[in-house]
């Protein structure tokens, strides 16, 4: 799996590391959040968030807004920033539609089934779409 998460940043993969990846996704999920609550879920400080916010915000994938209360900051995706995370969710669900076609087709539904699982267990860190030809 890290290796297809590693195909699938390729191309982005000059304009952002795999940290700062996982914070546009982290906005992605869940929206404007407060800078403090995305340092709290990528695990590093809110100094590391501030620091990586401003690499973002120069590059023009987040934008940095604060609230009525001059002491809350809100980070968001800007379009630039979600086309991004859906250009790279596309490469990867090719690549793991591509892998899933080397299958043999008697073992594609026990494979989709654990990657359900899989899914299921990292909280939607991955996707696999509903319409998708595998749906069993």
């Amino acid at each position: 799996m890290v290796a297809v998460a590693a195909r699938s940043m390729a191309l982005a993969t000059d304009e952002i590391t795999l940290t700062q990846y996982r914070a546009l996704t982290v906005l992605e999920r869940r929206g404007s959040v407060q800078a403090t609550e995305l340092a709290r879920t990528l695990e590093v400080s809110p100094s590391t968030v501030t620091r990586l916010c401003d690499r973002l915000i120069h590059k023009g994938l987040v934008s940095r807004n604060r609230r009525d209360d001059r002491r809350a900051v809100l980070i968001s995706l800007t379009p630039v920033g979600q086309r991004l995370v859906e250009h790279v969710n596309s490469r990867r669900s090719e690549e793991i539609h591509r892998i899933v076609d080397e299958l043999p087709p008697e073992s594609r539904p026990a494979v989709i089934a654990a990657f359900g699982a899989f899914i299921s267990a990292a909280e939607g860190a991955l996707t696999i779409d509903p319409r998708s030809k595998w749906t069993m």
